[in-house]
């Protein structure tokens, strides 16, 4: 079994890894990654995220794809802009109120969260 092309530049694109989500986009089936998965052509990285065998997973982005209405905020956001050069003990977020962290507080994020009243609102 080899990977779909579609699959590889979905996987190229996103640098070397994609969510079930981006390969269904493609065309590819939840029931093909599992083989794909078995054949040792494709890893299971997290719940719903595929990465190529041997690929830098990188954990920020992990999690960035599997909860996209977090953002991340205070030092760690500082790493990201190269505006330090430390890299944060541990990783900050910021989440809509009622967001629920608790999968995130176990694996040592440092939560924020922003109320309704206080979010902008985009018109553009």
């Amino acid at each position: 079994m080899s990977l779909p092309r579609q699959l590889l530049r979905a996987l190229e694109t996103n640098n070397g890894t994609v969510s079930t989500k981006q390969a269904n986009e493609v065309g590819v089936s939840n029931e093909r990654l599992r083989l794909l998965v078995k054949a040792e052509e494709l890893e299971h990285v997290s719940f719903g995220i595929y990465s190529l065998p041997g690929e830098f997973i990188d954990t920020m982005y992990i999690v960035q794809l599997r909860r996209p209405r977090i953002i991340y905020s205070h030092e760690t956001a500082l790493f990201l802009h190269d505006l330090t050069d430390r890299d944060p003990v541990e990783y900050s977020v910021t989440v809509p109120a009622g967001y629920n962290v608790t999968t995130l507080k176990n694996k040592g994020f440092r939560i924020a969260s922003v109320k309704r009243e206080w979010r902008l609102i985009h018109n553009g």
